[in-house]
């Protein structure tokens, strides 16, 4: 954002040059005031110092935006022989640190009758009809992102004066909205992409008014998104330059370097007027948040020997590798660079050169190391890859103390990699439907009933045809099988289990024509416990479609585990 380049006497700039912040109605531009000045050719140069007097105006502290060589602005104007005219301004001057600009371009024939129409920046702007005051510019898809700021690029403003020969004042008014969020998190983002329901970007007709005002006549190209480009800083404040109008919901998809998106989103619907500034507040993304990323990528190591560079083992490659002097005590670390929540690692080794007895140990400074995991007599797979889960903590660096090599050949790692898995909080015997969200197609007893961990109470539906049970897992959780407890006489002969990662598409891993409880274990409330085991994969929502009775009585669960 930058002060626009006056035209004459106190032109004032109702831009973000220095973020003003009103807390009533939305974010009120900071106004400055331009004065004419006479180039000794006869040139008019524009420059432009805020003006301390504006009204409606508080001060947002830590915004610090200033003009550099860079900026540009236009100014269309009728000559003196009744020609229309745009001239691109470039800064001739810049003092006070950029708080100050003077801009030139040639403008010599100005009518003294004419009004001057500019916008900014110069590169936003395709076309102008100076006798209609509409013209045709670009609003960014794509921005700068800056923090407590937002980029220059999407600062698209407009302004109008009249010029008679004497004293002329321009006041520059921003074209878009904002929409901002406070960014909390400790994974890096690379980019961060706003969507909605209605266009926030795109190709805009607009008209000038006579207070410089401008209003969209249309929007071609229309995008409904706009993404942030730059460097994000945890705990930063970033603000997207948006088209006025009315949104339903707002999506945000972060992006880390690995490629991967954490999605967020508000579905509040909401109108946005000309200047508005709307908050979407503080989003924390938690690290687990990010799926299974590997925090050791890419991270610094050190040894305590080495035939080979250390910092092969978190290249992310495994045709690189460190190898050890010996095949004694030796050690590696891996430096996070700030503590990171780990509860998995994974060694791959070199099949032949591995350590039967090593310790992995966690530490914050560096000096003082916790053991997690001690490894004695350890046979690696023929594939080398050690994968250890240990209790999830917070640590900044990660040991593997060597013991005991396999044979003469010294140790060799050629990869280290390092995961938060929010799954292996839960073990593989935990039920995880206990306490989730049940739903059902009918219900005579409620489908909660059924997931509260407790035989006693259940599931019953009011139907024995075409029926449905199904568990909201909470989260994507790796599954490979399901018991259903039911009595005897109020099971599905036929039915099938099906798996959903959104809710939506369902897959079919397991379908039953002819379902027999008498082979099934019976449990202490005398009900028939039938366990149905499939492939391992993710899912969050489970499913049993039930299609036919055993007897002619209604479908009856006591209790749904899945695992």
């Amino acid at each position: 954002m930058k002060r626009l380049i006056p035209v004459f006497l106190k032109l004032t700039i109702d831009i973000m040059k220095r973020f003003y912040l009103l807390i009533l109605a939305g974010f009120v531009l900071t106004l400055s005031s331009c004065n004419k000045d006479f180039a000794g050719t006869g040139e008019i140069v524009f420059s432009c110092t805020t003006d301390e007097s504006a009204s409606l105006k508080t001060s947002l502290s830590g915004v610090n935006v200033l003009w550099n060589e860079s900026d540009r602005i236009k100014v269309a104007y009728k000559s003196a022989s009744d020609l229309q005219v745009l001239r691109e301004l470039a800064p001739s001057s810049i003092t006070e640190g950029g708080a100050v600009a003077k801009f030139h371009g040639g403008v010599t024939d100005a009518s003294n009758s004419t009004k001057f129409y500019a916008v900014y920046p110069s590169s936003a702007l395709s076309t102008f009809d100076y006798d209609t005051a509409e013209g045709t510019l670009s609003f960014p898809s794509v921005q700068t992102a800056a923090n407590a700021s937002f980029g220059q690029d999407a600062n698209v403003t407009t302004a109008v004066a009249d010029y008679n020969g004497g004293e002329a004042e321009l006041k520059f008014k921003n074209m878009g909205a904002i929409v901002s969020f406070t960014l909390n998190s400790s994974v890096s983002v690379s980019s961060v992409e706003l969507k909605s329901s209605a266009a926030l970007a795109g190709d805009v007709k607009f008209i000038i008014s006579e207070t410089g005002i401008s209003s969209i006549v249309s929007i071609e190209n229309g995008s409904k998104s706009v993404k942030l480009e730059g460097t994000f800083e945890n705990g930063g404040k970033y603000y997207f330059a948006v088209l006025p109008g009315n949104y339903d919901f707002f999506e945000l998809d972060f992006l880390n370097a690995e490629g991967k998106i954490v999605k967020a989103v508000r579905n509040t619907a909401v109108t946005l007027k000309r200047n508005a500034n709307f908050y979407l507040g503080e989003l924390e993304i938690p690290e687990a948040a990010w799926g299974n990323a590997n925090i050791a990528l890419g991270k610094a190591v050190t040894a305590s020997s080495k035939q080979s560079t250390a910092s092969n083992i978190t290249y992310g490659d495994p045709a690189f590798y460190w190898q050890a002097e010996s095949t004694g005590s030796e050690y590696v670390i891996v430096d996070l660079g700030k503590e990171r929540m780990s509860n998995n690692v994974l060694v791959n080794w070199d099949s032949g050169a591995y350590a039967t007895s090593f310790d992995i140990m966690l530490s914050s400074d560096g000096e003082s190391y916790q053991t997690v995991y001690a490894a004695r007599g350890y046979i690696c797979p023929a594939n080398g890859i050690c994968s250890i889960v240990y209790e999830a903590t917070k640590a900044r660096y990660i040991k593997i103390q060597m013991n005991k090599c396999v044979n003469i050949w010294n140790y060799t790692i050629k990869e280290l990699e390092l995961y938060y898995d929010l799954s292996l909080e839960k073990t593989p015997t935990s039920n995880y439907a206990k306490g989730q969200s049940a739903s059902a197609s009918s219900a005579f007893y409620p489908a909660s009933n059924a997931v509260m961990g407790n035989e006693g109470f259940f599931w019953v539906a009011t139907g024995h045809g075409e029926e449905w049970f199904q568990v909201d897992l909470g989260e994507v959780l790796p599954v490979d099988n399901v018991v259903v407890i039911w009595p005897s006489a109020n099971a599905a002969k036929s039915f099938e289990l099906q798996l959903s990662l959104d809710g939506t598409a369902f897959t079919t891993v397991a379908n039953e024509i002819a379902y027999d409880s008498a082979a099934d274990p019976k449990t202490e409330g005398g009900n028939a416990r039938h366990t149905i085991n499939f492939p391992r994969q993710n899912a969050r929502y489970v499913k049993l479609l039930l299609h036919e009775p055993v007897l002619s009585w209604d479908y009856w669960i006591n209790e749904f585990e899945v695992h």
